[in-house]
């Protein structure tokens, strides 16, 4: 009777859909228009250029080269053919990643928890899946981790709430396994959907030959995916250049000083985390809850009941799935935000939980007025969720003015123009550092497959190896311009440390400097006057 009472004053399905997806749009919008205005994301100048280049010919990871998996370049030479000559086809399909991240979450909380636990949890998820600070939205591959994330839970929840559709464990599999296109971390969901049926088989709740019938499913999707990716690079690219690049040279960071270890320090992700308080107290909560629940049923001596809208054990599998993120986050060797983005799908379901909890504790029978635990919620929540929005407002304004309003760089400027004036459009340049932007808006090829010496930064004094090897390969192309860091080689802020001597000879034997412009050198002979 009182859930029929309840219903009468409920609103209807179209209704609740159709409000969480007005509350969405603006809050997706906002953060299109910072992901693809901001003008300190350099990486996406990167993954655009190697897109365009890739569309002229060139060969990922041989003729053009980086350590991320292929799919981010996959796509934005998808992008770029879409829309010749423009990103505009990049951002329409990071929109439509972003979209889906938010239609699908919903219909996986939807399954979980009913209507208004997802219209309220998607609204949420819209503002912190897309906080600046991730640069999820972006022309990264965080995006697209996030959406293969999110789905491969989905579809796996579809497989829970609907014992009959059980094949569609294949195609969870192939979401999980798709997300290794973009990310080498992409293993949160897939290790927790495994270690759910684990679960539920070592409880007894489902037997044996279930459990292996279902991770055989699952596997068979995901190395299906995995196979036909591999495929691809056989296809478009080296195999081995292309293992070299996603795995081998990654397994270089975990070298003595590089920055990685097995044991990764957890603490500098404090500081990227404060935007995200309510949905960390929220799924903090879940786990306190669950304690309490635990404890009290141990001392009543009642039977484990199906907690978490009747899915048992999924409490554990958000939690297995959040904390193996965190692990594989932390694994990364520079400690920063974006690698977080991993995190955000597990982190954002706990936080759906952590809401169906308290919408059910604001139902008490026979109650017009709910509970005052409900409006002390509602307004917390309400509070929350204003300090992100205004952020995200505030960085809109900052990019929106560096982006249309603030004058031109005129250091850029100038090197861009002689970089121009300097070389022909299908002639090679090379330049220090870590300047995508420069190269894509030069239009000039990359002399050797590296497009600067970031790597060689990074790796620090383990990179000596990397470094006679661009030296070396750029002895062979002759590049007709080289653009510095610095004024001097061995003042080069990504190469110091190392043994530069044999590169500054080279450079000041075969190139003079454009007057003006130190740290820009152009190759003697009389093709360059």
């Amino acid at each position: 009777m009182v859930e029929k009472a309840a219903s009468r004053h409920s609103w209807s399905p179209a209704v609740i859909v159709a409000t969480t997806a007005a509350i969405c749009a603006p809050i997706l919008a906002l953060a299109q228009f910072i992901a693809h205005a901001r003008v300190d994301e350099y990486d996406a100048w990167l993954f655009a250029y190697y897109g365009r280049q890739l569309l002229h010919g060139a060969v990922l990871y041989v003729d053009v080269w980086d350590n991320k998996p292929p799919g981010i370049f996959w796509l934005n030479a998808l992008g770029q053919w879409l829309t010749p000559g423009s990103l505009v086809g990049v951002w329409v399909i990071c929109g439509i990643a972003v979209a889906l991240a938010t239609a699908v979450f919903f219909v996986a909380v939807r399954r979980l928890y009913g209507l208004h636990v997802a219209g309220i949890s998607t609204v949420l998820a819209a503002i912190y899946l897309n906080l600046q600070t991730f640069h999820v939205g972006c022309d990264r591959p965080n995006t697209f981790l996030v959406l293969t994330e999110i789905a491969a839970f989905a579809l796996y929840v579809a497989t829970l709430t609907r014992p009959s559709w059980q094949r569609w464990l294949v195609l969870a599999g192939v979401f999980g396994g798709l997300g290794l296109a973009f990310k080498q971390t992409a293993l949160g969901a897939s290790a927790a959907i495994v270690a759910h049926v684990v679960f539920l088989t070592a409880s007894g709740r489902i037997p044996f030959r279930q459990a292996l019938a279902r991770i055989g499913l699952f596997a068979a999707g995901w190395l299906a995916c995995v196979a036909a990716l591999v495929g691809g690079l056989i296809a478009t690219s080296s195999l081995d250049a292309a293992w070299y690049a996603i795995v081998g040279f990654n397994r270089l960071y975990f070298a003595p000083g590089a920055g990685s270890s097995m044991w990764p320090p957890f603490s500098w992700m404090e500081d990227h985390l404060r935007a995200m308080g309510l949905p960390l107290v929220l799924a903090g909560a879940t786990l306190v809850h669950a304690i309490f629940r635990a404890v009290s049923r141990r001392r009543s001596g009642a039977a484990a009941d199906g907690a978490g809208a009747d899915h048992p054990g999924l409490l554990f599998m958000l939690w297995f799935w959040l904390v193996a993120a965190v692990y594989l986050a932390a694994l990364g060797p520079h400690k920063r935000a974006p690698y977080l983005a991993v995190v955000l799908p597990p982190l954002m379901l706990l936080s759906a939980h952590a809401i169906h909890l308290l919408l059910a504790g604001a139902r008490e029978a026979g109650r017009r007025v709910p509970a005052f635990h409900a409006f002390v919620a509602v307004c917390w929540v309400a509070y929350m969720v204003i300090w992100p929005l205004q952020m995200q407002v505030a960085t809109a304004a900052r990019q929106y003015y560096h982006r249309f309003l603030a004058p031109p760089d005129v250091h850029e400027q100038e090197v861009l123009a002689a970089l121009r004036a300097n070389s022909d459009p299908g002639e090679a340049i090379f330049v220090f550092g870590y300047s995508p932007r420069l190269y894509w808006l030069a239009d000039r090829p990359p002399a050797i497959r590296y497009i600067g010496t970031e790597k060689v930064a990074q790796l620090g004094r383990n990179a000596q190896p990397v470094l006679n090897e661009i030296i070396a390969d750029l002895e062979k192309a002759e590049p007709k311009v080289i653009v510095l860091d610095s004024a001097r080689v061995s003042a080069s802020r990504s190469i110091g440390g190392l043994d530069t001597g044999r590169l500054a000879d080279w450079i000041d034997r075969d190139y003079r400097p454009v007057p003006g412009l130190e740290e820009v050198r152009v190759r003697r002979g009389p093709a360059a006057g």
